[in-house]
């Protein structure tokens, strides 16, 4: 065996571990699509968007218009939970090829992005949600790879492949402008060291085609609209923090350690291929650490800006995007062959490590629902009557029950809302503006009851004691300490419609305290009040 031989070992070793990891995650995706259950209401809402006549309707969402078109061609060809939830596997399938074309590329194996990222069980669940963020992540990996492909060779076709790999991402999620700006910056940095402004303005070229594709969003994008004014509850900086630590804090609690740790190496050897010893010879030594490095440091500071701009709350899924990014940089910003020997072995033993603990825990994990709004739904139909009234809540929930709901039995959420298709904020605000809001819902719970009918609430219900007070009426917004916030409306509609029940109804019971496979998002409760009393 030659030394070239025995050298090409540990490539080797690495690259069959990867590929052990990708068969692991091509697992682990297939068994929540087994497992994930029906859709929530995000979900919901996007499907019900996809089925607008029109493209002005289906951008009412918090997303572009490229992930709705896509869901309108897939309910062509069906529209079972399980074939919606197929594609959205697809999406999220999607995300670590685009490590593997990062990484043959970058002829680094995609060990930490596979390990980091791919066997994060929120990453997959998340990222297979038919919602934007499977396809918009991926699409941005896309993007980092065809920047490095055109730095490789800069010419005005791999330009228009950089553009087309943008203004997709940017047409999937509205924070992937500012993220392409960030691999933007990255090229920039890798075109001043060779001196090739040519490139740079291809780039800059690429950068305002993409923007040019969000001028039809400008009032979504600059301005939102008076209607969501309730989800602009302002930057949190210990919200924002508290919610990377849920992301990236699998296998492990405290494991955003490591993607920290790993950031500030990346961002040094970024630093140290500035010295004049490293600048010659193979200019990819250099160019990789220095791209990965201010591309890293461009998406950090970047996105939080975009979170400090849209000033929408933090949710732990919001950082899939630029976790992303920033596993690809980790692998071919920290290279392997690169590495001392005994480095080498442990930086590889302990992601192997992390990978025999991550596997198995995400596939426990991954058997969870989404929702139990369906099961839910099913069996209110199956045990209510024409002449009960079925009341869910919080009111977001309705456009889940309305999916589910086959009964003929009338219903509505708190408050009551006209349109149960789509997320309507503005009715929403309409209703926490006025406070006598619950007042038709508790007409019809009264005349169901009065009756000798049932109540039926599918939601959220706290019951009160015996002696309780009254729970009093909210004014009407902005409410100290929570502006234009629903959040305290839904709790006191819920604890009104509570009280309004122990008071009257003769018998108020819990039927069912919630699903223990719903680890998601939407587990509700079930209660049924019946008779009355004065």
């Amino acid at each position: 065996m030659t030394a070239t031989s025995k050298e090409n070992i540990p490539a080797r070793i690495e690259w069959f571990a990867a590929a052990l990891v990708g068969v692991t995650i091509l697992w682990l995706h297939f068994h929540f699509w087994q497992n994930a259950g029906g859709l929530w209401r995000d979900e919901v809402n996007l499907v019900n968007l996809a089925g607008s006549p029109t493209l002005a309707a289906m951008s009412r969402d918090s997303f572009p218009i490229l992930m709705p078109l896509l869901v309108k061609i897939w309910l062509k060809l069906g529209a079972t939970d399980l074939w919606l939830r197929l594609l959205g596997m697809i999406f999220g399938l999607a995300i670590p090829v685009a490590f593997w074309i990062v990484a043959r590329l970058t002829r680094q194996p995609p060990l930490f992005s596979l390990v980091l990222f791919g066997l994060n069980a929120l990453f997959i669940c998340y990222g297979d949600s038919l919602r934007a963020y499977g396809l918009g992540t991926a699409l941005i990996v896309f993007a980092l790879a065809a920047m490095w492909s055109f730095l490789q060779n800069p010419t005005w076709p791999r330009a228009g492949i950089l553009a087309l790999m943008a203004t997709l991402s940017v047409q999937t999620l509205y924070q992937n402008s500012v993220l392409f700006l960030a691999v933007c910056l990255g090229g920039f940095a890798v075109c001043a060291r060779q001196k090739n402004p040519c490139a740079a303005l291809k780039i800059f070229c690429a950068g305002i085609v993409a923007a040019v594709s969000l001028v039809p969003y400008y009032a979504n994008f600059v301005a939102l609209p008076q209607s969501a004014i309730e989800l602009r509850r302002g930057f949190s900086p210990y919200i924002t923090s508290l919610n990377f630590e849920i992301a990236a804090g699998f296998p492990f609690e405290h494991f955003t350690a490591v993607w920290k740790l790993l950031a500030v190496v990346v961002i040094g050897l970024a630093v140290l291929s500035f010295r004049p010893e490293k600048t010659t010879g193979n200019p990819e030594r250099t160019d990789l650490p220095l791209f990965a490095g201010a591309t890293l440091v461009a998406v950090v500071v970047l996105f939080i800006a975009f979170l400090w701009f849209a000033a929408a709350g933090v949710r732990p899924w919001y950082f899939i995007p630029p976790l992303a990014l920033a596993a690809a940089c980790f692998d071919f910003g920290i290279p392997f062959s690169a590495m001392p020997r005994l480095v080498r072995v442990a930086v590889f033993g302990f992601l192997i490590g992390t990978a025999l603990v991550a596997a198995p825990d995400a596939h426990t994990e991954l058997r969870g629902h989404f929702t139990n709004v369906n099961r839910l739904a099913a069996r209110v139909a199956a045990s209510s009557s024409p002449q009960d009234f079925i009341v869910v809540t919080p009111w977001f929930c309705g456009i889940c029950f309305d999916r589910y709901f086959p009964g003929r039995t009338n219903w509505d959420t708190l408050p009551p809302l006209a349109d149960h298709s789509f997320h309507r904020y503005d009715l929403v605000l309409d209703a926490m503006k006025d406070t006598n809001s619950l007042a038709p819902v508790f007409e019809k719970m009264s005349a169901a009851l009065r009756s000798g009918h049932r109540v039926w609430v599918v939601g959220l219900l706290d019951l009160p004691a015996a002696n309780a007070m009254e729970p009093p009426v909210l004014p009407p917004p902005p409410l100290k300490d929570y502006g234009w916030s629903d959040t305290p409306y839904t709790g006191s509609w819920a604890a009104r419609t509570g009280f309004f029940l122990a008071r009257h109804g003769e018998v108020v019971q819990e039927l069912q305290t919630g699903d223990p496979g719903v680890i998601f998002q939407e587990n509700l409760h079930l209660f049924m009040a019946k008779g009355w009393r004065e």
